[in-house]
């Protein structure tokens, strides 16, 4: 059996090296995501040099997390060789989307069609019923699984898991990712976090866990009150102590096994210090008129794009402009429109 090794490069991002392949996921290394409303609790200064001796490379989904267009143009300027697997269903193709980077080599990667990546290790992806994907790796008896951001119901993973057999090594997310509606206390909000990842592991039951998304944080003032409310490294460590499966690597480790059960994690030194964190600068406001044009465009190209079902299954949606002191009221069956005052802002 060849042993596996696990670089943990930094956020959702791995590199996972068994026999001859070097397998990269999701590269967010370094700058922000969504526009600047996100950005990396760690920074890794040999995150690039790793990522770029990857011999193939795989993005879960369009999320900027995930795709983040700078790292993936930095990494095809180093290796534009590396083989890089493009997921492709009826409705979407990353293919063009990754080439436009630099890389030579784009695969089309469709949904539950085995691909060889070498002539001992295969893989193969399955969808959710949202945009998120995980990926499935074989290699000689190696079994490990990206679940990554995905979000199933118990009934749907032990499907799954009777269909992909038994696991040696889930790699899995723990945190929330996204603007939080319901108000709960940061503990009970780590609680739920806890039991959810409890709950997909118990139902995939793999050998060993290995947490690794994600290491963000929130820089718009609107959601930095809920970093606090993240697991962190110490959260994981707990976990761990009570439940010998989980192998909880820090930004910068490495983990090697060399049988699912013999896991020796190999500490980046120094160990990479926590960032400070930022709040993000949205710079000048856009005038009323403006904003509200581009806005009806944009809601217009949505209810065209979804053939006109937006008006029968999206109600408005009352938000605030906090810099114009103003509520804007966004329809998808006419163009958007100051709200009326007696109107309550989601």
């Amino acid at each position: 059996m060849s042993s596996v090794r696990i670089h943990y490069l930094n956020h959702a991002s791995l590199l996972v090296e068994v026999g001859a392949v070097r397998i990269l996921f999701d590269p967010w290394l370094e700058g922000t995501a969504f526009s600047g409303g996100w950005g990396l609790r760690y920074d890794n200064p040999e995150a690039f040099d790793i990522g770029a001796t990857a011999t193939h490379l795989w993005i879960s989904h369009w999320h900027s997390d995930h795709l983040h267009a700078p790292s993936l143009v930095k990494l095809a300027e180093r290796n534009p060789n590396m083989t890089v697997l493009a997921n492709v269903s009826a409705n979407f193709s990353m293919v063009d989307r990754m080439a436009s980077f630099g890389f030579r080599d784009v695969r089309p990667l469709g949904e539950r069609e085995p691909f060889d990546l070498d002539g001992d290790t295969t893989c193969s992806r399955y969808p959710t019923a949202g945009i998120d994907n995980m990926l499935h790796i074989r290699s000689g008896s190696w079994s490990m699984l990206n679940y990554n951001d995905c979000n199933l119901p118990v009934k749907a993973i032990h499907a799954l898991r009777r269909h992909i057999g038994p696991l040696d090594i889930l790699f899995t997310n723990y945190n929330h990712a996204g603007k939080l509606f319901d108000v709960v206390s940061d503990d009970e909000r780590k609680s739920q976090l806890a039991e959810v990842l409890h709950l997909t592991v118990e139902a995939l039951e793999p050998t060993r866990v290995v947490p690794f998304a994600s290491n963000h944080y929130y820089r718009t003032s609107e959601s930095a009150d809920q970093n606090n409310s993240m697991l962190g490294f110490d959260d994981l460590d707990a976990i761990a102590k009570l439940d010998e499966r989980y192998v909880t690597p820090r930004i910068g480790d490495q983990v090697v096994f060399e049988t699912p059960t013999q896991a020796v994690v190999h500490p980046r030194e120094p160990a990479i210090p926590h960032r400070a964190l930022e709040t993000h600068d949205y710079g000048a406001g856009v005038p009323w008129d403006e904003l509200v044009e581009e806005v009806s465009a944009r809601t217009e190209a949505l209810r065209t794009q979804f053939l006109r079902l937006g008006r029968l299954a999206v109600p408005d949606l009352v938000i605030r402009v906090t810099d114009q002191e103003r509520n804007l009221r966004l329809s998808m069956s006419q163009p958007a429109r100051e709200a009326d005052a007696g109107d309550v802002p989601h």
